[in-house]
């Protein structure tokens, strides 16, 4: 500054002498000289919060006036007055216009921000949760409900959203609403964390490299909305060791790619759908159906001592080149509904498929199912790749009422006495190279046997 002067309580300029000390806020001063004041320490070029926007002070024994540095950003938070632009993130949003951001700096904001349209919520690179590419707790925190209805995007980065009684997230009205959560940490302390119902088929929540933990039987979230919900990239670990409390999906669209979800999900209408991803619940079912449908491609699908998956009336689920892993050894996946399939590997004890309606597709037994029956007649299933036979006494394998093209099953006599004891294999309705029967009835005999779509062929 060439001149420098400070204002007076009565409107008028003080001498510039009068003002024998200028001070900063770390304790430096400068003595006036030549009716100049010098800037010592940080200032508005300075790139490193919140040195940026720190006060400063000039003192004549009297009244004391500061100075705000406008720093590099236009919005600050800072939970210390003449810190920031705001101590409340409330009052930043409400003065800010959409396209702008708004920077958070360390503290906990107990408050319940609502959200606007183009409005940008940030932590500083210095308090967010990033340490290399692992999101950890954040430093700055919103304790309390974000809530947005408005049309158009809000952006929460690096922040850590907690419950406070309440979802740390809701998303509701009839607008084509989206939040992006990104590098955030979600913490389900007390409440359920995310309430999504907005009616606006076009209204979305997006997920991405987000961390977090859901403290012990609280719900990750629900959705009642057409719109859609995407997680990816995500890490969410749950407090307790069997989490019962599913994610629901009750309309729209769910998505999960390339994350590790430890909750269960229950859908009764709309689509799940989950890519590269793992769903581990514990000793609870992974994903229930009792309605819409489930797809799920190169994924882990963990329901300890229950059925990984079950599915119901009307409902369908396709699962293809995934894991499965429960010690349920009545049912790995079961229900009355449709599951389509392809390429389950099974980790534990549980390998039974009971679905009512089954549909392998063509390399179904890829992962071999070998079943040892423990009652006869013994109906095969579409999973299964091999049947051991115990011939001890005469035995019948009635094949696969409703095979698939393509399908193929492997019989074969375990005992060595099906020359005495011979196995009958009934086609259930289709014919065996042009026979309803075919019997083995040679020592330790077997026979491949492959649906052509028309009959089974015999090899």
């Amino acid at each position: 500054m060439s001149e420098f002067h400070i204002v007076g309580l009565g409107g008028g300029p003080l001498p510039p002498q009068i003002a024998t000390k200028y001070t900063t806020n770390d304790g430096n001063f400068a003595v006036p000289v030549a009716n100049n004041l010098n800037l010592f320490g940080t200032d508005s070029s300075s790139a490193t919060a919140p040195d940026a926007f720190s006060p400063w002070t000039t003192s004549n024994g009297g009244p004391t006036v500061t100075f705000r540095m406008p720093g590099y950003a236009k919005w600050v938070v800072n939970p210390v007055a003449n810190l920031g632009t705001h101590t409340t993130i409330q009052a930043a949003i409400n003065a800010a216009s959409a396209g702008d951001d708004i920077f958070i700096t360390a503290g906990t904001y107990t408050e319940n921000p609502v959200l606007k349209s183009g409005v940008n919520l940030i932590a500083f690179a210095a308090d967010a949760g990033l340490n290399g590419n692992f999101i950890t707790a954040s430093n700055v925190i919103i304790n309390g409900n974000c809530t947005f209805t408005g049309t158009g995007t809000v952006t929460i980065s690096g922040i850590q959203l907690v419950t406070n009684g309440a979802p740390f997230l809701t998303v509701s009205g009839n607008a084509a609403s989206t939040v992006n959560l990104t590098g955030c940490y979600l913490n389900v302390f007390n409440n359920g964390g995310i309430a999504f119902t907005s009616t606006s088929a076009s209204a979305e929540i997006n997920i991405a490299y987000c961390t977090g933990s859901i403290n012990g039987a609280l719900a990750p979230f629900t959705m009642n909305s057409p719109g859609t919900m995407y997680w990816g990239f995500c890490d969410i670990e749950n407090g307790s060791f069997n989490p019962t409390i599913p994610g629901t999906l009750a309309n729209g669209v769910l998505q999960f790619e390339q994350s590790l979800l430890k909750f269960p999900i229950t859908v009764s209408s709309g689509s799940f759908t989950t890519a590269y991803s793992q769903i581990n619940s514990g000793n609870t079912t992974a994903v229930a159906l009792t309605g819409g449908n489930f797809f799920s491609e190169m994924g882990f699908l963990g329901g300890g001592t229950s059925p990984s998956v079950t599915i119901g009336v009307g409902a369908t689920a396709t699962i293809n080149m995934t894991l499965i892993s429960t010690s349920n050894a009545t049912a790995a996946i079961s229900g009355a509904g449709t599951l389509n399939y392809s390429g389950l590997g099974f980790l534990q004890a549980g390998t039974n498929i009971t679905v009512t309606n089954q549909n392998p597709f063509v390399f179904a037994n890829s992962a071999v199912q070998v079943k040892i029956p423990s009652a006869y007649p013994y109906t095969v299933l579409p999973q299964d790749a091999i049947v051991i036979v115990d011939s001890s006494v005469s035995r019948t394998i009635n094949l696969t009422a409703t095979p698939s093209i393509g399908q193929k099953v492997i019989i074969k006599d375990n005992t060595g006495t099906a020359n005495t004891n011979n196995i009958t294999i009934s086609g259930n309705g289709k014919n065996i190279d042009g026979a309803a029967t075919l019997v083995l009835n040679t020592t330790f005999a077997s026979v491949e046997l492959i649906y052509n779509g028309t009959q089974w062929n015999a090899n």
